[in-house]
């Protein structure tokens, strides 16, 4: 792991070495997600890292619509985190 990336994330080689590559959890994943929307900060990021490694796994990729960017603003910490909620903020 090159040590710009580890400043980033602080995720060492050490620390990921016995951690399931994505295509062994991409069907729990993908089951995790269902149908319900995504939220994102940098979306269109997100998404395509997510589609590039499902393809790799030989999955589906997620629809772009299914995915809820979230820029400018935040949720207050004493308001539950509902896709209602975010839908009316967006």
């Amino acid at each position: 792991m090159p040590a710009d990336a580890i400043a980033v994330h602080g995720l060492t080689g050490a620390f990921l070495a016995d951690k399931p590559l994505f295509a062994a959890v991409a069907d729990e994943f993908l089951a995790f997600v269902g149908d319900a929307p995504l939220v994102a900060h940098n979306a269109g990021f997100d998404i395509a890292v997510l589609n590039a490694e499902l393809k790799r796994a030989g999955k589906p990729p997620i629809a772009p619509l299914t995915l809820w960017c979230w820029h400018g603003a935040s949720i207050p910490a004493d308001i539950t985190r509902s896709t209602t909620y975010v839908r009316a903020m967006a």
